[in-house]
């Protein structure tokens, strides 16, 4: 695509850091759009930009990368919001549940969606713009799916603010707080993996084949995880142990990488188990520590601005670092203290209490 499209190094950098912003900066406002058109409706609408953005950044159309891509990530970013709340409003005791499974297939997806993608290209007659167009029919197809969603006019407007005194913000909330920083900590140790691993192990003798397998094992016990973690935490009377829990996993999965690189199946696990665990329960907490749709929306859009923010600063500082130094000393460290951070935030934001 670099090449096709002419991008410079960059640039290039620009495209494949713009969804993080997006997911950043809209995080701010789907809260409101929530409100607005109501749950059910304001997802509705991500998923016509998910649908439009892909189709728009394949075609051979000046600038139609960055639009799209701008139209995609902007869909994705609502979807994440409104998401915890849409379950909260639904589902209610059994959304970490469902939280789990939801989790679970954005990563069976993602995966399938990274396999296939180049051997599409490769197909006679076709290119890399049908490799990133074709995902328009999983787009429509779940905007199919979800009309019923939008004819339901009481699920349409159930999330809409009843009169009253308004939920307290999540960010003049210590709880809220502690929920965000959960939520930005494990996000960065997430994308250090996902976006930086396999060239720190190749840089110690292993083959970038070894390095994809790794990766591969990370993303399969992380959804693993994904799945046992939901039903988990519905017998808990609160999360702070767990939290605690999977901290401990990835400071151990961190620290196994500096100190002992040559075993990196045994730390992939660590920190695979852990990723999963943290995404299931930070989501989950955004319904668990608020008492209406509204507010977990709210909460939702807050912890993911801060959190996306925060993950977006870490892969550039992990960029800095490794120029400046050659090494991936700054990546471990940078894992190991977000590790810690997890340890210490996944504990208090598990501890009861609301946003309030």
């Amino acid at each position: 695509m670099q090449h096709a499209l002419s991008l410079n190094a960059s640039a290039a950098g620009l495209l494949h850091a713009l969804p993080l912003i997006f997911f950043a900066v809209i995080s701010l406002v789907a809260p409101g759009l929530g409100r607005t058109l109501g749950i059910a409706r304001g997802i509705g609408f991500a998923l016509v930009l998910i649908s439009i953005g892909t189709i728009f950044r394949s075609l051979p159309i000046h600038g139609s990368i960055w639009v799209g891509t701008a139209l995609l990530s902007s869909g994705i970013a609502i979807c994440n919001v409104l998401l915890p709340g849409y379950v909260k409003q639904r589902f209610g005791e059994s959304g970490p549940s469902v939280i789990g499974l939801y989790v679970a297939s954005m990563a069976i997806l993602a995966g399938l969606a990274t396999g296939v993608s180049v051997p599409i290209s490769l197909i006679p007659g076709l290119d890399w713009r049908w490799s990133i167009g074709c995902w328009a029919l999983p787009a429509l197809a779940a905007l199919l799916l979800w009309l019923p969603q939008l004819r339901n006019r009481q699920q349409s407007s159930q999330a809409k603010p009843s009169i009253g005194s308004p939920a307290k913000s999540p960010w003049v909330s210590f709880k809220g707080w502690q929920v965000a920083a959960f939520f930005a900590l494990h996000s960065v140790v997430f994308y250090c993996v996902i976006d930086w691993y396999t060239a720190a192990t190749a840089s110690n003798d292993f083959s970038p084949a070894m390095a994809g397998l790794l990766l591969m094992v990370y993303q399969a016990v992380s959804t693993f995880a994904n799945i046992v973690t939901g039903p988990a935490l519905r017998r808990m009377a609160d999360q702070a142990w767990m939290g605690l829990g999977c901290g401990l996993v990835m400071v151990a999965g961190a620290t196994g990488l500096i100190l002992k690189p040559e075993w990196p199946l045994v730390w992939i696990v660590l920190l695979g188990l852990g990723a999963g665990v943290s995404m299931v329960m930070s989501i989950s907490l955004f319904g668990l520590r608020t008492r209406t749709p509204d507010q977990a929306a709210r909460l939702s859009g807050m912890a993911q601005f801060v959190g996306y923010a925060v993950a977006g600063l870490g892969q550039l500082a992990v960029g800095m670092l490794h120029m400046a130094s050659d090494s991936w000393v700054g990546l471990l460290s940078l894992m190991l203290v977000a590790s810690a951070g997890v340890m210490i935030f996944a504990f208090l934001a598990g501890r009861k209490g609301y946003v309030e």
